[in-house]
């Protein structure tokens, strides 16, 4: 029987077999509450080479053209349920699959979705960042004091976030690499080291080790096919 999931030091994978299957032609979903450090799990991506939208917020790295797709407007009650535009999302799902034998996006609240749009992904894993909810409400909090419903609400939406994932572990939809973003932070080599060994890219972890343990946004390196945007494309 195949192992249902394998412990690292920074990371637990579930169904790593089918992962090991899937991950050359994979789809990478890259979530997690806001503020769990989504963004650095979106600069590691991208500075290991790997696509992850041709517009991207320049600090967080969110994929602006799947955002809009998936997530603009949707209620938070249906957001499980379905996608805001769900036409442009398949079309931007084949779009991306004709041009690229892998590629990935990063949005936090993405992990509220995953029903939605799992099934519409060619060989999803998904990549979930945890934290502890006192940290991530925390970082709300100090970002943003004026947050709709305040500490409260931002410890929730870290707790909920949390319930998703132990769902990934419960009843595995895909393949999922669920990082520890403590641990990732505190020994960012280690992680790194065993990160690109769980998507199969090879890179210059020490350098990517030096830059991620830097405090705040990292700045990504210029590529001629990506724009990066200073404002998160508004709400329609």
């Amino acid at each position: 029987m195949a192992p249902k999931h394998a412990f690292h030091s920074s990371m637990l994978i579930t169904q790593p077999e089918m992962l090991l299957e899937r991950r050359d032609t994979a789809t990478l979903i890259a979530c997690g509450a806001p503020r769990s450090m989504t963004s650095l799990i979106a600069f590691v991506l991208y500075e290991m080479g790997e696509f992850i939208g041709s517009e991207l917020h320049r600090r967080n790295l969110e994929d602006q053209e799947m955002l809009r797709a998936i997530l603009f407007n949707v209620p938070v009650e249906n957001q499980a349920e379905r996608v805001r535009d769900p036409e442009t999302f398949e079309k931007l799902v084949k779009k991306r699959n004709a041009e690229h034998a892998r590629w990935g996006f990063k949005i936090p609240d993405a992990i509220f979705q995953l029903p939605g749009i799992l099934p519409q992904l060619r060989a999803p894993i998904i990549i979930a960042t945890v934290r502890n909810p006192l940290s991530t409400a925390k970082s709300v909090i100090t970002q943003n004091p004026a947050v709709k419903g305040g500490l409260q609400a931002a410890f929730a939406k870290a707790q909920r976030a949390n319930a998703v994932t132990e769902g990934l572990i419960k009843e595995p939809p895909c393949p999922a690499i669920i990082i520890n973003m403590d641990v990732a932070m505190a020994k960012p080599l280690v992680f790194l080291k065993e990160f690109s060994e769980a998507v199969g890219v090879s890179a210059d972890v020490e350098g990517l080790a030096e830059k991620i343990s830097k405090k705040g946004y990292q700045t990504p390196a210029v590529r001629p096919s990506v724009t990066f945007h200073q404002k998160a494309w508004p709400k329609e």
